[in-house]
């Protein structure tokens, strides 16, 4: 008979913090995603942007029921031959690539409209957010192909590549809303500091994707268990908040930048550089 302590293996450790964590996050996600239908500003959105929440939280939501259903099974049958996660690694890093991909693609239009259309920095992005989608979706195929087999040591490299993609588009993500942001600068008291305020979120936002990207990347390839999980996980639901809460904040830094000097700036150009 399986004692509790037998059957509470490292990788049931690691799967229950990273839903701890990732719990946590979705909460704060599904209240951003709840203060941003009920924001003012909302219905001046478009479809696109509209749709991107909408999707991002069924995303978000549909990844803590898939975890919470895995750790599950998991406590169920510990004992399970070549079982080294409760989920599937592919649908799992599937599930976040697809996240990570609405996200980055979300912020590309956004250096599009204030890069004036310029594809310097929005190419190179959308390419790195395809290719990491691709290579989480060639992951769940070979998974499928190969049903039944331990994947873990053969996805190693699939995971590497994926999540090493992911953080090079965040990278590049960060420095493009920040050189574009810079450039915007007019001048102005009130409008510079706004801009300032923008490029602090983008430099955050980044820090906080990549760090999980990268964290991803080193425990794939340095210490092969479940840890990688944890990182993997929450940087699913930090791609949500990220997203949300840039578009929470717009109305606060379209105060600020109204303030007194609201006739000097026009509508347009506050809606789409807020709005990055």
């Amino acid at each position: 008979m399986t004692t509790f302590t037998e059957s509470f293996q490292p990788e049931t450790g690691c799967l229950s913090l990273a839903l701890f964590l990732t719990a946590i996050l979705y909460g704060v996600s599904l209240l951003l995603i709840g203060l941003y239908f009920l924001s003012p500003a909302r219905p001046n959105d478009s479809v696109f942007v509209k749709c991107t929440v909408a999707f991002l939280s069924i995303l978000g939501t549909a990844e803590m029921l898939c975890l919470f259903v895995g750790i599950e099974i998991k406590m169920l049958n510990p004992s399970t031959p070549n079982q080294v996660f409760a989920l599937p690694l592919g649908e799992m890093v599937f599930m976040v690539s697809l996240m990570a991909l609405v996200a980055q693609l979300f912020f590309a239009t956004r250096i599009w409209i204030v890069s004036n259309s310029s594809w310097h920095y929005v190419g190179p992005i959308t390419l790195l957010a395809f290719i990491q989608f691709a290579v989480a979706l060639a992951q769940i195929i070979i998974q499928h192909k190969l049903a039944g087999i331990n994947l873990f040591h053969s996805s190693v490299a699939l995971v590497a590549s994926q999540t090493s993609t992911t953080a090079a588009a965040d990278i590049l993500i960060t420095v493009g809303l920040c050189r574009t942001l810079q450039s915007s600068r007019s001048g102005i008291g009130r409008t510079d500091v706004v801009v300032a305020k923008l490029i602090r979120y983008s430099i955050h936002r980044g820090a906080a994707t990549s760090v999980a990207a990268v964290l991803t990347v080193l425990f794939v390839t340095t210490m092969p268990s479940t840890a990688l999980m944890v990182p993997l996980l929450v940087s699913g639901q930090l791609y949500v908040i990220s997203v949300v809460s840039m578009l929470l904040n717009r109305s606060k830094l379209r105060d600020l930048l109204h303030g007194n000097n609201s006739n000097n700036i026009p509508s347009a150009t506050i809606s789409s550089r807020s709005a990055a």
